[in-house]
C-alpha cells in the first residue's frame, strides 16, 4: 500500500505516507500543507493498493485518485 500527496496538482506526489504492509490493514493518513501564493489549486491524493498484498510486485496494483479543489485568497 502507498499513499503519495500532489499539492500543488502538477503531478509528482512528492509527499508520500509509510503505510503497514499486512493485507487488510485499516489505515489514516495525514499531511499538511500551505500554500504561498493566492489562486485555486487542485491537490490529490493517491492512494495505491496490490490486490494480493504483495507490495513489490507491479501486477493487479489498484490506484485511487481523489482530488478537491482550494482556493486561496
Amino acid at each position: 500500500m502507498a499513499a503519495e500527496w500532489d499539492f500543488e496538482g502538477d503531478g509528482t506526489f512528492p509527499v508520500k505516507a509509510a503505510l503497514p504492509r499486512r493485507a487488510g490493514a485499516t489505515v489514516t493518513v495525514r499531511a499538511s500543507h500551505s500554500f504561498t501564493r493566492p489562486g485555486t489549486y487542485f491537490p490529490a491524493l493517491r492512494v495505491v493498493s496490490q490486490r494480493q498484498g504483495d507490495a513489490i510486485t507491479p501486477f493487479a496494483r489498484i490506484q485511487n485518485l481523489g482530488r478537491v479543489r482550494v482556493v486561496v485568497e
